[in-house]
């Protein structure tokens, strides 16, 4: 094991502890989303790992990041939904909705590409978890579906 894949390992099982101590928002005020988004986000978009979808894929273009790589993975699977645009989305409302950064011109975008422009933060982190959930089956399903055809 190299030297970065100890350190993309350690950043994987941390997220994954602060992914099974998720807790969603406990009060109504707008910051409560932000903890849960970034656990969301550090789990869910940065856990990708590129290397092993660049190598299904037989390489990826400069600078070509996770969620493209994801993206051109479950097109080759046959996904018709786009599934990655939920963790794209995840990922827009971090960096510009607030949540990450200090919210700007983008943030109301981010949030409506997110579907959560107006909601409460309890509303919009279960709208999250619902829509990332989905998406999550659907590419497990479209893995599953692709291990029977071989």
């Amino acid at each position: 094991m190299r030297c970065s894949d100890r350190r993309s390992g350690a950043s994987l099982i941390l997220a994954a502890a602060e992914f099974e101590a998720l807790l969603g928002p406990t009060s109504n005020d707008p910051s409560a989303l932000t903890a849960p988004t970034i656990t969301l986000t550090k789990s869910l978009v940065d856990g990708i790992d590129p290397a092993p979808l660049k190598k299904f894929l037989g390489g990826g273009e400069l600078g070509e990041k996770s969620i493209a790589l994801l993206r051109r993975l479950l097109s080759s699977l046959g996904d018709t939904e786009d599934a990655a645009e939920v963790f794209a989305a995840l990922q827009a409302f971090r960096s510009a909705g607030g949540v990450a950064h200090l919210g700007g011109l983008k943030a109301g975008a981010a949030s409506a590409k997110l579907g959560i422009d107006g909601m409460a933060p309890l509303e919009a982190f279960a709208h999250m978890t619902v829509k990332l959930t989905k998406a999550l089956s659907h590419v497990a399903d479209l893995a599953e579906a692709s291990l029977t055809r071989s």
